[in-house]
């Protein structure tokens, strides 16, 4: 609480003359024994005037100096909240991100009905792990009976004009599935063919065979058609 008699008539900085917001004031000038009229300025630099009457009292006070803020909020806490607010954002850089999160390989003990159960040969040996949803014995991984397969071959074509969005959906959804596993070799060629019924200027040819040789292409040579 600030009494009228109580306001210096400049360079003071009081809250309680505008909502919200602390104000300079640059002078005084008495209206009557219960009322005064303040000429001050906003934040924003407006000068204003405003007639504070007894009952206004209550709502003014001299304004303390210092920051409008602090750092002094637990650091644990605006980790958690800055990491929440950069996973909200993640779509931004990776709209595949949910189905990468989402891709959770369950434990043995999770499998439910696709348990295995552990035999132990009578007069002691090797123990055998029986997949009892497929049947049979597994050992590493994979059941015995089954041909194991170590190798795989796909191919794709590609729209020439959404090939660079289309081959990093590729990377993304196939290619990085055998990159995350260790022990995985991975081998990618790529295949580019154009054809023109007009055929092919010197300085295309030039700049294609430029580009090709900086990007290493072991391959890359302009034919006549048939």
């Amino acid at each position: 609480m600030l009494k009228l008699e109580q306001i210096q008539k400049k360079s003071a900085d009081l809250s309680g003359v505008e909502p919200g917001q602390v104000v300079r004031i640059v002078g005084t000038e008495p209206a009557s024994s219960d009322s005064l009229t303040v000429y001050y300025k906003t934040a924003d630099g407006t000068l204003r005037e405003r007639m504070l009457f007894r009952t206004d009292e209550a709502n003014l006070s001299l304004a303390e100096v210092g920051r409008p803020w602090a750092f002094d909020a637990p650091g644990e806490e605006f980790k958690l909240a800055a990491e929440a607010y950069r996973i909200n954002l993640a779509h931004l850089f990776d709209p595949m991100m949910a189905v990468h999160t989402s891709n959770v390989e369950p434990l043995p003990s999770e499998a439910g009905g696709d348990a295995a159960t552990t035999t132990v040969p009578a007069g002691g040996g090797t123990p055998c792990v029986e997949d009892s949803a497929k049947g049979g014995y597994a050992s590493g991984g994979v059941t015995v009976g089954q041909a194991v397969k170590k190798q795989f071959y796909g191919s794709i074509e590609l729209d020439p004009i959404l090939a660079k969005k289309q081959f990093a959906d590729l990377v993304d959804e196939v290619v990085q599935q055998f990159t995350m596993r260790p022990g995985v070799k991975v081998k990618i060629a790529i295949e580019i063919q154009a054809e023109s019924a007009t055929g092919f200027d010197d300085g295309l040819q030039r700049a294609v065979k430029e580009n090709c040789n900086v990007l290493k292409f072991k391959n890359a040579e302009f034919e006549p058609g048939e």
